[in-house]
């Protein structure tokens, strides 16, 4: 996959199932428990295949919002929090970095 944010161990079990659309037969072979996607024109198609969930991003702006709505929908919102305070951490390692970076340029 040509997604810079993942770890080459992030993505060694990840299957490429094509874009735009999904190659239904490698979605099948996946056996999903849930397909989450944007494209209401495939709706009908995959679910066939397991559960849908139709998605429109535009109403989920924000990581807040993103995240508050995945964590309902996947019956996770216990480990929401957790995830926020590790998320902040990192964040703030990432922010005071920023800030030596910038007095150095000075």
């Amino acid at each position: 996959f040509p997604n810079t944010f993942l770890s080459k161990d992030q993505k060694k079990n990840m299957v490429d199932l094509g874009a735009p659309k999904f190659n239904m037969e490698k979605l099948i072979a996946q056996n999903p428990d849930l397909i989450i996607t944007v494209d209401k024109d495939q709706v009908a198609g995959y679910q066939k295949v397991a559960p849908t969930v139709l998605v429109n991003y535009k109403d989920l702006s924000g990581m807040n919002k993103s995240l508050d709505y995945f964590a309902k929908l996947l019956n996770r919102e216990d480990e929401k929090a957790s995830f926020l305070k590790s998320f902040k951490k990192e964040a703030d390692k990432f922010t005071y970095a920023s800030r030596i970076v910038n007095i150095l340029a000075i």
